[in-house]
C-alpha cells in the first residue's frame, strides 16, 4: 500500500466521495431490486441483465400486465437515475484520486 501526502482536507474530501460512491451503489442495487420484485411479483420470470440495458428493458416491460406497465416504467427511470447518479460518482472519486499526491508519483 502507498502512502498519502497531503493535507486532510483532500482527504476528508475523497473520504466523502467514496461515501457518495457506496450511496449510489446501494441505490443502483435497491432499484434493480424493486424492477426485479415487480416481475416476480406477476410471476414472470425477470428479464436478467436485459433489465439494465434501457433499450432491450423496453420489450421487456411488455410482457407485463397492462395495469403494471406505469409501475415498471417508473421503476425504469429510478434505474436509469440510479444509474447516472453512480457514474457520475465514480468518475468524481476517479479524478479525486488521481488529484492526489502520492510519493514518487
Amino acid at each position: 500500500m502507498r502512502r498519502f501526502v497531503g493535507s486532510y482536507s483532500s482527504l476528508l474530501a475523497l473520504r466523502e466521495g467514496v461515501r457518495g460512491y457506496q450511496i449510489a451503489v446501494q441505490g443502483l442495487v435497491c432499484a434493480k431490486a424493486r424492477l426485479k420484485a415487480l416481475y416476480r411479483s406477476r410471476g414472470i420470470r425477470g428479464p436478467g441483465e436485459a433489465m439494465v440495458e434501457a433499450v432491450t428493458r423496453a420489450s421487456s416491460l411488455e410482457r407485463l400486465p397492462v395495469a403494471h406497465w406505469v409501475p415498471g416504467e417508473q421503476r425504469s427511470e429510478q434505474l436509469d437515475a440510479a444509474a447516472i447518479a453512480r457514474e457520475r460518482a465514480e468518475a468524481w472519486l476517479l479524478s479525486a484520486a488521481h488529484n492526489l499526491r502520492w510519493p514518487g508519483r
